[in-house]
């Protein structure tokens, strides 16, 4: 069964361009249900860089292209 929840998901690279990213966050909190970033480093290297940064996500993503983690969150959303 579909689920209702949205997720917005950030590369890393895309927060890196934004002047403010935290009101990206703040905005976003308020209409959608998770929030994920997702990044092609290995695993630990994106911890470390989400947690240097302050971000907060709702979960933590494999490394893969853009392309490979929005095909993840359709494909995981049909369950």
């Amino acid at each position: 069964m579909p689920s209702n929840d949205f997720t917005l998901a950030f590369s890393l690279e895309a927060l890196e361009k934004l002047a403010r990213p935290e009101r990206a966050f703040e905005d976003a909190s308020t209409w959608i249900s998770n929030i994920r970033i997702g990044s092609s480093e290995l695993s630990f290297i994106e911890r470390r860089r989400v947690r240097e940064a302050g971000y907060h996500q709702d979960f933590l993503s494999d490394p893969c292209s853009v392309e490979e983690a929005l095909s993840h969150e359709r494909r995981d959303a049909q369950y």
